[in-house]
């Protein structure tokens, strides 16, 4: 896995004032850092299905795999394992808003600090024997489990 030669992943740098969103502040955006990689690999068998599900399927395959790498107890849920706190699967896949924080309506759960892109999304489906670059994207302290997601990747 390669850092992607990118320019300085600042969000701040990438948002551009709109007339209707001049009056709104953007300096919190100001530490937010993001990470960008290029996963290079090349599929042993042909994957036919939709561009949309495909997306689908990278995260649900991803996070099975991280689960399995990092969970002592698969069977038991993240809410009730005593472990929960410093186990990086929950702070990956199942965060939750900090108390003090507050809550955003209409989002019941936080965004995940990652994102995969799908390396090839006009494509109907993905022929065998072809390289790939699946695109990670790393949001923020969730760099700090960047060991995890690089096992997990190799691992799918």
């Amino acid at each position: 896995m390669r850092r992607s030669p990118l320019p300085s992943p600042r969000i701040s740098a990438l948002v551009y004032p709109q007339p209707c969103m001049a009056s709104l502040d953007l300096s919190a955006f100001d530490s937010l850092v993001l990470f960008r990689y290029r996963v290079d690999f090349t599929l042993v068998r042909p994957l036919s299905i939709a561009a949309p599900q495909r997306a689908v399927l990278w995260r649900g395959a991803f996070g099975s795999v991280f689960r399995g790498l990092v969970c002592h107890d698969v069977e038991l849920g993240c809410e009730v394992c005593p472990l929960r706190s410093a186990c990086p699967f929950p702070r990956i896949f199942a965060p939750t808003i900090p108390l003090g924080r507050p809550v955003i309506a209409r989002l019941r759960d936080p965004p995940r600090p990652f994102v995969l892109a799908d390396p090839c999304p006009s494509m109907p489906s993905l022929p065998a024997a072809t390289p790939l670059a699946l695109g990670l994207t790393v949001v923020g302290a969730a760099a700090s489990d960047l060991p995890y997601f690089v096992v997990a990747l190799r691992r799918l």
